[in-house]
């Protein structure tokens, strides 16, 4: 993965670190309960809180607070259903932070939480198979994070849900796949077969050809909707796609594509769009992330 889109994938997820914020919170002794700031590892007042000498206090406090919060967030939803309503949109954040926290520690209980989940929420969907919907037309039956406020239209399909909940499987699919886990393939292969294929096809006038040729840009901007969430997580999922190795589809000039679009700098409303010359009738108007030049310039 290239530099620029692996700074590209951490600006669309950084919402993910919202999990970390609320621990650092709690570390530090700045959350109104000092029921729980009694439980967790003291830190020397002698030194301030971010001190080196406080470091490995400070680490034990992290991690204590985190385990307290998970534990409070995860003993209530245990019995949770994962394939309805939003819940794979929200997963996505719960399965970053408990790879986040592999990765800081080295525990492997956390990478086994990450994948327990995400297997879980496949395995419901897969249970749980609907059709998709396109025009009054029948698209296919396949595996559904069911919506219900989409089920008019699509029959209960959502890219929304869809794609940032395989942003997340897929996150769980890297790292294992990192430690030569098998269970990093059944993730993937299913996020690439019943996740963005099924909405690759959708629409009956796109076909393998179209999305492989020299125009798939163009083709791929028309089976995405237009909101810039789904669009952002859809080229998370095709940076991650070709790491792992699937080369079905052109992922990594999508990735590029869309990063293109969505995070160049623009600067006023009559600059040239990227990609317009291959992207033409297109272009998206959110297109580029807005630049407002300061006072002192």
């Amino acid at each position: 993965m290239s530099l620029r889109a692996s700074l590209a994938k951490m600006w669309v997820l950084s919402g993910g670190t919202v999990l970390a914020a609320f621990a650092c919170m709690f570390s530090l002794g700045l959350y109104a309960d000092p029921g729980l700031d009694s439980l967790l590892p003291a830190l020397d007042p002698a030194f301030s809180p971010l001190a080196t000498e406080n470091r490995p206090l400070l680490a034990d406090r992290l991690v204590a607070a985190f385990e307290w919060n998970y534990a409070t967030h995860f003993v209530p939803a245990q019995d949770r259903t994962l394939c309805d309503g939003m819940a794979a949109y929200y997963l996505q954040r719960e399965l970053q932070a408990c790879v986040d926290m592999w990765r800081a520690t080295g525990s492997i209980a956390y990478l086994d939480q990450a994948a327990d989940l995400a297997l879980c929420a496949i395995q419901e969907a897969q249970r749980n198979p609907r059709y998709l919907v396109w025009h009054d037309q029948a698209r296919g039956k396949w595996p559904c994070f069911y919506l219900d406020t989409v089920a008019a239209e699509t029959g209960g399909h959502s890219q929304l849900c869809d794609f940032q909940g395989s942003v997340g499987f897929l996150t769980v699919a890297r790292a294992l796949d990192e430690l030569g886990l098998p269970a990093a393939g059944r993730i993937a292969d299913f996020v690439e077969r019943d996740i963005v294929q099924k909405w690759l096809y959708y629409k009956p006038s796109i076909t393998r050809p179209n999305l492989i040729g020299e125009d798939s840009d163009r083709y791929l901007l028309v089976v995405l909707n237009t909101s810039r969430a789904v669009r952002e997580q859809f080229a998370c999922i095709c940076l991650d796609l070709h790491a792992l190795g699937y080369d079905s589809h052109p992922y990594d000039q999508w990735a590029n594509l869309l990063i293109e679009l969505y995070l160049t700098p623009r600067y006023g409303p009559d600059q040239p769009a990227p990609c317009e010359d291959r992207c033409a009738g297109r272009i998206p108007e959110d297109w580029g992330l807005p630049v407002f030049p300061t006072d002192d310039g």
